[in-house]
């Protein structure tokens, strides 16, 4: 047998599996057992100590009751002698309770008894009895502790009732209770009981003995320790609290569970004990039947098991015959024997169709693979004909073709190219793999073109655009890419020449409109200068013509410098920088104003960093204007909201404010230079900004609605 066989597996996992579970259900059932065997078995010792206490109980009451008949029949005697000792008499001749009967006087002294003991009777005075004492000074029935009677040898308890002569206390009669009655009902309840039933009086001395069939001296047992509720008592202890109880007792012979209750008429204790011998025979009895059970259940998961698994595993095993026939010359599968397994034997069904298929689709395949080689054939031919250079690797990064035009950009023959690692073929052409995310093939998931400089072999530095492709098969599956390399040297003298028309065309246009701007704060100098002339001019009104002239000409000077800075050629250096820390630096620079203008700004990105390849002054100084824009349209107590987005492509960073808006007519006018809605802007600001973003290869748009607010957008791509 197979040990890693799913037949096996799965027998082994549901014997395993119903083991656990019948183990911690053995387990579970058996402690709960345990404690309801605990519980059955103290239960019923005291139940048992209960039934021993009432049945003493009624013993007693009715000896008393006939104690207390006699004493009042000899009441109303008069005192007479004979009376009393007829009465007495008659009672002890009748009555099975007692194996002693007297009448002793108010002195202490027994005028006379039943059996009589002169020679004791005659003598002694027993003015120093517990029942003479109680009786003398409560004028009511007493019950005596046990002692050793001086007239019949043996010990006994004394029932004593006050015998009255008029209203005056004269004696009293004493029945003795022998203890061989207590052991009679003790014996009844014993004969089914296997633990032991101790009697004790209120003095702690011992009544009953188990262990002794007859008691002829007062016997006090040791004062055994005895366990309740987790505390440790003596049982003297315990007979004077009177409370019935459940514990546990330790001797040499044994550990025994015990239970108390108490004789409520006279405070003598039973003491009913059974050995934990006894609990743990009755819970090695069931654990025996528990585990018989046990195990009778893991055989019988072992057989459904092994049936369990034969029924899955068999139609796998038909299977996988079919399934190997397949290989062979002779893969024609039978399937009219198969009246059971209805899924199995449409898998063979399928099976069998498949086999006859294999021979069609290899021939089919081998038209293909014709039909693919000339098909390269000709990709190769077009490739090889195309204007601009193309390298094409496969998806480990090894090149395997490159077309004649690889020569005229790159300097180097196909010849020394094919077979080259991609990385290799930029270190040949001086290319940093990083700046164009193309190091592995795998990291080409979608068409992209960027510009870039090579070193070529012969030409020194080429610009250059390169173009990637993944190549994919029908599933999707990437194989490889395509990397198109076309010279820019003659586009980019195209772009310069373009460039330098355009900025002279711009620079007419802005030298007419800044000499415009210009004009008209020369002119109200020129008649503020005329008015200095004047000798009537008082030397305040000249101090304030002279500070109008002052802020023109700072007015002046700061057109004048956003000018050249919107002119000037600026050259960028880009590196990799924090937009959020941008962001909160232009933020900060505003935050005094916002504050006291009640304005609420608040910044959304999500407390992640994202970074961007940018010139760092160059940006901040765009996101400035464009903010100082919002702040300057946002009147107090409003809001701007910065959000910064990130996705697989691009990053966005939108500044959105509630202010006055933009009308519609002049939105398409914001990026003009020297236009603008402010009475003291220069209209340079925003185009400014537009350009800087643009020069870092970003994208600035706006949207506005009149009364609501604008939202500007920047996006830089990844």
């Amino acid at each position: 047998m197979y040990f890693g066989s799913l037949k096996t597996s799965f027998t082994i996992f549901i014997v395993i599996f119903t083991m656990i579970f019948v183990g911690m259900s053995g387990y579970f059932f058996r402690n709960m057992a345990s404690e309801n065997i605990s519980e059955r078995i103290m239960q019923k010792n005291m139940s048992i100590s209960k039934f021993v206490s009432n049945q003493i109980e009624m013993y007693l009451a009715n000896a008393i009751e006939a104690v207390e008949t006699a004493a009042a029949f000899s009441s109303e005697s008069n005192g007479d002698l004979e009376l009393i000792q007829n009465e007495i008499f008659r009672m002890y001749d009748n009555f099975s309770y007692f194996d002693l009967i007297f009448f002793m006087d108010d002195t202490g002294k027994i005028q006379f008894s039943k059996p009589a003991n002169p020679e004791v009777t005659e003598v002694n005075v027993y003015r120093f009895r517990d029942y003479y004492i109680d009786v003398m000074r409560t004028r009511e029935t007493a019950v005596s502790r046990l002692f050793l009677s001086t007239i019949l040898s043996k010990p006994h308890f004394v029932l004593a009732a006050p015998v009255f002569s008029d209203g005056e206390l004269i004696g009293l009669i004493g029945g003795g209770i022998p203890i061989e009655n207590i052991k009679k009902i003790i014996q009844i309840n014993q004969e089914e009981f296997d633990g032991n039933i101790w009697v004790f009086d209120s003095y702690g001395s011992l009544a009953v003995d188990p262990y002794e069939s007859e008691i002829s001296t007062i016997k006090i047992m040791e004062n055994s320790i005895i366990e309740k509720n987790g505390k440790v008592h003596d049982y003297i202890s315990l007979i004077d609290k009177q409370e019935s109880f459940f514990g546990t007792r330790k001797i040499d012979y044994g550990v025994y569970n015990v239970a108390s209750s108490f004789v409520e008429s006279t405070g003598w204790m039973v003491m009913v004990e059974q050995s934990v011998g006894s609990f743990i025979s009755e819970t090695d009895a069931f654990n025996k039947q528990l585990r018989n059970f046990m195990f009778v259940i893991i055989i019988l998961s072992i057989i459904i098991g092994i049936i369990f698994s034969n029924s899955i595993t068999k139609p796998i095993e038909i299977l996988v015959k079919d399934v190997e026939k397949i290989g062979s010359e002779n893969y024609h599968i039978e399937t009219e024997n198969l009246d059971y397994y209805d899924e199995v034997r449409e898998l063979r069904t399928a099976f069998h169709q498949m086999g006859n298929r294999i021979d069609k689709q290899i021939s089919d395949l081998e038209i293909s693979n014709e039909n693919v080689k000339n098909l390269k054939r000709r990709l190769s031919d077009v490739l090889e004909s195309f204007f601009s250079a193309v390298v094409v690797c496969d998806k480990f990064g090894e090149i395997n073709f490159a077309n004649k035009a690889v020569e005229m950009v790159t300097g180097y023959s196909k010849e020394e190219i094919i077979g080259l690692k991609l990385n290799e073929f930029y270190e040949k052409i001086s290319v940093n793999p990083d700046n164009i995310n193309s190091k592995n093939p795998e990291n080409i998931v979608t068409t992209f073109e960027t510009e870039i400089e090579i070193k070529s072999k012969n030409s020194g530095i080429v610009p250059v655009s390169l173009s990637f492709s993944p190549l994919k098969k029908e599933g999707g599956e990437r194989t490889g890419i395509i990397i198109g390399i076309r010279d820019l040297k003659e586009v980019k003298y195209l772009e310069e020449e373009l460039k330098r028309e355009d900025r002279i065309r711009t620079l007419g246009e802005l030298s007419a409109s800044i000499i415009h701007d210009i004009g008209n704060p020369l002119a109200g100098m020129s008649n503020l200068i005329e008015i200095l002339k004047e000798d009537y001019v008082e030397e305040e009104s000249k101090k304030e013509v002279l500070g109008i002239m002052e802020k023109e000409v700072a007015d002046l000077n700061k057109m004048v410098i956003e000018f050249l800075d919107f002119t000037k050629k600026k050259g960028i250096k880009k590196e990799k920088i924090s937009l959020n820390q941008v962001v909160l630096e232009v933020v900060n620079l505003f935050k005094v104003e916002a504050k006291k203008r009640q304005i609420s700004i608040s910044i959304n990105d999500s407390s992640k960093k994202i970074f961007v390849n940018i010139d760092r002054l160059d940006v901040k100084q765009a996101i400035m204007n464009i903010f100082k824009n919002s702040l300057y349209a946002v009147e107090d107590k409003g809001t701007i909201r910065i959000d910064i987005n990130e996705d697989s492509d691009k990053i966005a960073l939108i500044i959105a404010d509630d202010g006055v808006g933009i009308e519609k007519d002049k939105m398409n006018k914001i990026f003009d230079p020297f236009f603008t809605t402010k009475e003291s802007g220069t209209g340079l600001g925003l185009p400014i900004a537009y350009k800087s973003i643009k020069a870092n290869g970003g994208y600035l748009t706006v949207r506005s609605i009149k009364g609501r607010g604008t939202e500007f957008t920047i996006l830089f791509p990844k």
